[in-house]
This record gives structure tokens, sequence and C-alpha cells, in this order.
């Protein structure tokens, strides 16, 4: 019951039960969780309570759980943590002041956390292969460089100016940039040759988008809300693409669309029609989609 104390639903993960904690925490939930084989649990912020203690989670250190999510701002110490050295999964959205040293997570997989200053030593996490930072605090992509397995790449920021260090992730199949206002450029992405998803939206900086055509195994481009772009031109050498959005107020300037219609794959499109254009949406042969459906 989504009112009652808890609930249990499947995790976002895939990994399985997710018992999501929306209460204070009572030593009855163990047995709960042990008879449902629960992997997953989320401590929401009626659980942590006003004074946000979460350790109370040490005494589910032996059942083997795969994943925590800890959603609850009032949480300032994250140091429980370390009672579960094997975590596959991590989410965080708190304002934590005290954290383990999370490179000591060795088989920690995919992670999800709005920034915080204590979250340095997640830029030695090499066993990632997904991470999301919600206010991504510096202004290139170095300190991720050392993220090999790595093949999902989300961000939002205000500081990034550019991708510089995404080159040496050699595994990246998905980037996702969102409200990177300062981003300027796509330099270095065209190194992540197994690339098959790019992802912008509200990168208003960035008027060339050329690293793109250097992608052979890229399917999917979403350009959402990203103001004036000089061409798509460069996609011409895409011959893997499905779906192209550029919808909302991104502006292709030079116009040309002529060669979408030679894309072998092609599948979807979503544009806004504009004057400039020399082809309206509603003259090619594919579906089109609301790219939210997509992300």
């Amino acid at each position: 019951m989504l009112d009652g104390p808890y609930f249990i639903t499947d995790s976002e993960d895939g990994l399985g039960k997710c018992f999501v904690l929306t209460s204070p925490w009572t030593d009855d939930f163990i047995d709960i969780i042990t008879e449902e084989k629960i992997v997953a649990v989320r401590i929401t912020e009626k659980a942590a309570g006003k004074g946000g203690d979460i350790s109370f989670i040490e005494k589910l250190k032996d059942i083997g759980l795969l994943s925590m999510e800890i959603f609850a701002w009032s949480v300032r110490d994250l140091t429980p943590l370390t009672f579960f050295p094997g975590l596959e999964v991590l989410g965080i959205q708190c304002d934590f002041v005290k954290a383990p040293d999370f490179s000591n997570f060795s088989q920690l997989r995919i992670l999800k956390l709005i920034w915080r200053p204590k979250a340095t030593t997640v830029f030695y996490c090499s066993s990632l292969e997904e991470i999301n930072i919600v206010n991504f605090p510096d202004e290139d992509l170095g300190k991720l460089s050392g993220m090999t397995e790595l093949k999902r790449l989300q961000l939002t920021s205000r500081k990034l100016l550019s991708l510089s260090g995404i080159e040496f992730l050699e595994k990246l199949q998905v980037f996702d940039g969102a409200y990177c206002t300062k981003l300027r450029g796509l330099a270095g992405l065209e190194k992540c040759k197994n690339i098959q998803v790019v992802e912008l939206q509200a990168c208003r900086k960035i008027c060339d988008v050329s690293e793109l055509g250097e992608l052979n195994n890229l399917k999917d481009v979403f350009l959402i809300d990203c103001g004036k772009i000089g061409s798509l031109q460069s996609l011409d050498n895409c011959g893997n693409l499905e779906n192209l959005f550029f919808p909302g107020d991104t502006n292709i300037l030079d116009g040309e669309l002529t060669a979408l219609f030679e894309m072998p794959k092609l599948k979807k499109l979503t544009f806004a029609n504009r004057r400039h254009y020399s082809h309206k949406r509603e003259q090619f042969n594919v579906r089109d989609s609301d790219p939210t459906s997509f992300s």
C-alpha cells in the first residue's frame, strides 16, 4: 500500500524487489525484508525524519542488499553505507556532509547522485558502468577519465565548459547532457566510437555538432531546446541513425534537411517546422514521435 509504512515495488534497475520505507524504522521490517527476498532499499524523507538518522540500516548488513537509495534531504551522514561494500546500485539525494570512501564499493555499477562536496571519491569508482550526476562541479570531464567501464554518462551542470576527458571512455554508449548551460562544444565525443545515443537538452551554447558525424554506431540523437545549431549535414555519415529529434526551440541555421531522406534506417523524426528549412516534417515518410518516450 502506498499510504502505509512501506511498500514493495520492482527496483528501477531490474535487480529485483525494492523495499520503500515511508515511515520511521522498526525492527519488524527486518523479517519482511528477509521473507520478501528484498534486494533494494529506498529511504524516503518520512523514514529518515527531521534528524536524518539512517544508522538503522546497519541492521540490514547481512541480508545481501544490492541497491540502496537515500532520497531524504535531512540526511547529513552517509557513513552507515560502509556496512554494504557489495552494493551494485547507489542513489543519493540528500545534503550529506559526511560520506564513505565511495571507491571502496568495488562492485558498484550504477551511481546516481546530486553533487555534494564530500562526493569527490566517486571519481575513483573504476567499476562504474552508469553514472548520473546532477550539478556536476567541474569545467571538463578529466576526473571521469579513469572510469573506463562507463557505458552511460548523464550530467547536468552550470560549470561544464568542454567534454575534454570523455575521449578516454572507450566503452561509452550513451551521453546525456541536460542544462549544461556553459558547454560550448562536443570535441572529444567523436573518439567514443561505441556511442549509440546522444541527448542534449537546453545546452544552448553548442552551435556545432559536427562531431556526431564521426560516430558510425550512432542510433539516436536528441537535440531538445538547444537553440541555434549551425547544421546537421554531418549526420550524412551516420548510416545507422534510427531516431532524430530536434524539437522545441532548436533551430538548424542552414535549414538543410535534404540528406535526411537518404538515411536508410531512419524510423522516427521530430522537429518544429521553420520557414527556412528545406523540407517540412510532414514530407518525411517516417514516424513523428514524442522524444520524451525515449529518455
